[in-house]
């Protein structure tokens, strides 16, 4: 079943938004192979919410039960990627959009790919989350740019 298949079927049967919403991204993350790559995992993390991304965890462990050996190693990379306190969330970032405001980037979609070509480099290097280093980062951006 495909995810967009099973959100209707939920509003079929008025299930609320947040179920609904759940079990969309749960259908669309399933049949995807997790990759034993930190980087990559941090990736996934980052598109739901922890116990979302737990509740995929045990779907699989239950529904691939041949994988169960690999998902146990991924919960523990996960556990660990938390632990650490790794950047999953844009909102954890060390570099807001007031910093780069701040750092004369303009308000707007320009700003928002920014943001978001920081993240993603963030979410493959949690080490570089450090203010200075993303502004730096951000002015060299800028400057290539122009």
């Amino acid at each position: 079943i495909e995810a967009d298949a099973a959100s209707g079927i939920l509003r079929e049967l008025k299930m609320d938004n947040d179920t609904t919403n759940r079990v969309k991204t749960l259908v669309k993350w399933f049949p995807q192979d997790l990759e034993e790559a930190e980087g990559r995992l941090r990736i996934v993390m980052s598109s739901m919410e922890d116990s979302l991304f737990d509740d995929l965890l045990q779907m699989k462990a239950v529904l691939r039960p041949e994988d169960a050996e690999k998902i146990k190693r991924i919960e523990k990379m996960a556990a660990a990627i938390r632990s650490r306190g790794d950047c999953i969330r844009l909102k954890d970032m060390a570099v807001t959009g007031r910093d780069l405001i701040a750092a004369g980037v303009k308000p707007g979609p320009e700003m928002g790919g920014i943001l978001n070509r920081l993240f993603q480099h963030v979410l493959e290097y949690p080490e570089c989350n450090e203010k200075e280093y993303l502004l730096r980062l951000t002015g060299e951006a800028c400057t290539k740019e122009q």
